[in-house]
């Protein structure tokens, strides 16, 4: 049995009728078959009730089951039968990512889903599932949108058979697939830009682990603006995502403090004012701090937050276009990657040294 993952974006409701789903295709209810009870799904799956109920009205509202009152669910049919009607249906695939990708990934989604619309095609939202990838081979949706991990095998099926895949961000290098990502070493460049431009020099970055490359990118393009001023000291500190506090607290309490912080995403450099804050510094009179990624919660913080923001607008419509490019043109004529513009948000987090 597949687990639920409680520390994922995505709702456990939509969890459940997903791993459901999986079930019915695998054949362990046939059709006409009475489902398990709301009491006997949340003991099985150890969640609340409404969570059971949502699923099953998403199952229902799909027309997988029929729900009697009095009765019970019954299976009315299998998921994969629904692929008939996938023509002008582009799929946003989210695989297994890290909370924060995903994050980004959801904000997404609402801009994919306008830019098809234009269009007149629909989205289907979709967590990957193996057994359901498996079970609906057959299907052939107008295109893929695939974010998170690199299911390589799937993704090259759906290439085989000549359905058009775009991937945000850092997916698959796969022949044929785009990959459209924000262009992370222009956004670390231009932070570090405004940063030395207000006459900080003693600055530090925190970043997440160094291995994750949109990280790397962040911090190179930071680097190469400091390449543009005179007696620029960095410092460098990685963290995983857990101890953002504690390395914060690490960069800060030192007598030879920075006057700024850049940290590679916006929630590292909530932790920093969070810090700094309970130190009792003066914001951004003695320390100014910048952030990455312009999350909603970034200008409503204390002060707020300047940051760089990428253009989610943008990215929706760009994943569009190329999928309906890659069936317009030519297949052996594609582009393996486009960057995306990102801008300076200069909100109250930062001020001159």
């Amino acid at each position: 049995m597949t687990q639920l993952h409680r520390d994922s974006p995505i709702p456990l409701n939509y969890q459940l009728s997903q791993q459901l789903q999986a079930e019915i295709v695998e054949s362990r209810w046939q059709i006409g078959s009475k489902i398990p009870s709301v009491r006997q799904l949340t003991e099985r799956y150890g969640v609340s009730m409404p969570v059971v109920r949502q699923a099953l009205q998403h199952l229902a509202n799909e027309g997988v089951i029929e729900t009697l009152h009095g009765k019970g669910s019954f299976v009315r049919k299998r998921p994969e039968h629904r692929a008939a009607v996938s023509a002008q249906t582009l799929v946003f695939m989210l695989t297994d990512a890290t909370p924060l990708k995903m994050n980004y990934f959801l904000r997404v989604l609402p801009e994919v889903e306008k830019a098809a619309v234009a269009h007149g095609l629909s989205v289907e939202f979709n967590q990957y599932n193996p057994e359901i990838a498996i079970s609906n081979n057959h299907a052939r949706p107008r295109g893929i949108i695939w974010c998170g991990g690199a299911e390589i095998n799937y993704i090259q099926e759906m290439v085989r058979r000549h359905v058009p895949v775009v991937a945000v961000g850092d997916g698959p290098d796969v022949d044929t697939v785009t990959r459209i990502a924000n262009d992370d070493f222009e956004g670390g460049y231009i932070a570090g830009k405004h940063l030395f431009g207000l006459g900080h020099r003693k600055v530090s970055i925190i970043q997440r682990e160094s291995a994750l490359a949109y990280a790397r990118r962040r911090l190179a393009g930071f680097r190469h603006a400091a390449e543009e001023f005179d007696n620029v000291q960095l410092q460098v500190a990685s963290c995983d995502g857990n101890d953002a506090l504690d390395i914060a607290n690490e960069i800060l309490d030192c007598t030879d403090r920075p006057t700024a912080v850049f940290g590679t995403s916006d929630r590292l450099a909530h932790s920093v004012m969070q810090v700094a804050n309970d130190m009792g510094l003066n914001l951004p009179g003695e320390l100014s701090v910048i952030g990455f990624g312009d999350e909603p919660f970034a200008e409503f913080m204390m002060p707020a937050l300047t940051t760089v923001r990428f253009n989610l607008t943008q990215m929706g419509r760009a994943c569009v276009q190329a999928l309906l490019d890659k069936q317009q043109g030519n297949p052996d004529h594609w582009v393996r990657e486009i960057k995306l513009e990102v801008q300076l948000v200069e909100r109250l987090s930062t001020t001159c040294r």
